[in-house]
């Protein structure tokens, strides 16, 4: 996600929530818009992120008006534009969704939630190697664009996901093996192995630490048979 300048006497604290759950969607709207006071107004935004927050669904945006960041809720907006494609948008949050489903954040947000706990193990492995940073986002970039189907995922999109999950130790890691290995079906242990495996091999013979970590896998995948 590309870095968003605020206005800290606007926003507040709000960058930090955008950046934890802000979804990109690129586009220029030209909105109705009500504000505070119940009056109509017209503005041309360029959309930059959206959002679920606690007062309902938001829009992050370039007011071209007031030259800046603005947050304008999505449910006060009474006519909306595409300046695109001239056409009528009748759902704005349904057509941001489609903006962001588009974009490859959308895929790596989906991989990343559907399989977390796989990545978690995967990163683990490589950790235990002598390999720099780069390294390892390269492996798990390659990895992460064959699992998604989407080959735009870039190693510092990854590299910023995958942040939170560094540095794990042992038994954190046993903990996402056990979770793995009880709702995973056979098929699918069975791909992980040859995943972790072939991922660890291609950067050389596995060190004891990451043997250790393997064999650590595969017999609790088996006992999950």
């Amino acid at each position: 996600m590309s870095a968003i300048h605020y206005d800290p006497t606007r926003h507040g604290d709000m960058p930090d929530v955008w950046r934890e759950i802000g979804m990109p969607a690129v586009a220029v709207l030209r909105i109705g818009y009500e504000d505070s006071a119940g009056g109509l107004v017209e503005r041309v935004v360029e959309t930059r992120l959206f959002a679920d927050l606690a007062f309902g669904p938001t829009l992050l945006a370039h007011c071209r008006l007031r030259d800046a960041l603005r947050e304008f809720r999505i449910d006060r907006i009474r006519s909306c534009i595409d300046e695109a494609s001239g056409e009528p948008v009748e759902d704005v949050y349904g057509h941001l969704h489609g903006l962001y489903a588009a974009t490859p954040a959308f895929a790596l947000d989906r991989l990343v939630g559907e399989q977390h706990d796989v990545l978690r193990v995967l990163l683990y492995l490589l950790e235990r190697g002598d390999l720099a940073a780069e390294q390892i986002d390269a492996a798990l970039t390659e990895t992460c664009r064959h699992l998604s189907g989407d080959e735009r995922i870039s190693a510092e999109a990854l590299s910023a996901r995958l942040a939170p999950l560094r540095g794990a130790g042992a038994q954190a890691y046993r903990a996402w093996v056990m979770r793995l290995g009880m709702r995973l079906s056979h098929d699918a242990r069975q791909l992980l192995l040859r995943l972790a495996n072939r991922l660890i091999k291609r950067e050389g013979a596995p060190n004891p630490a990451q043997r250790e970590a393997l064999d650590y896998l595969s017999v609790r995948f088996l006992d999950a048979a």
